[in-house]
């Protein structure tokens, strides 16, 4: 499956925000920590969420429907014995995540790893 990327918005950055910035003709990862002022967006991209950002945040690819991917981790907390699904659609980017059986985001649009993190923060279920 190709990486495909979009070009962010400024309100989008915030501390941690992962993005690729070209130097040199060369797209480099960096985390976002301070971005000058007059930066030129266009030679800024970010990576759009797809199965492997998901993986790499300790989720199981549980099932595939479509464009739509059923994801699934234990509760991070030892002392909250739930299951966290996570459910995406990789064509519109609308994320539904369930702790136990409560439904907690409904059809959420989440474009990269970093607003999924930040997510995941609120919630409690990323360390």
């Amino acid at each position: 499956m190709k990486t495909k990327y979009y070009t962010p918005s400024l309100t989008e950055f915030s501390d941690g925000f992962i993005f690729e910035k070209k130097i040199n003709n060369k797209w480099q990862e960096v985390s976002f920590c301070f971005l000058e002022l007059g930066e030129e967006l266009k030679n800024i991209r970010v990576k759009e969420l797809d199965e492997e950002d998901i993986k790499s945040l300790n989720f199981e690819l549980k099932e595939v429907n479509d464009n739509c991917r059923v994801f699934f981790k234990m509760h991070p907390s030892l002392s909250i014995n739930k299951s966290i699904e996570l459910t995406v659609n990789l064509k519109t980017k609308l994320i539904t995540i369930l702790i136990g059986k409560e439904t907690v985001v409904n059809d959420i649009k989440i474009l990269n790893k970093s607003e999924l993190i930040w997510l995941l923060k609120r919630l409690y279920i990323y360390e």
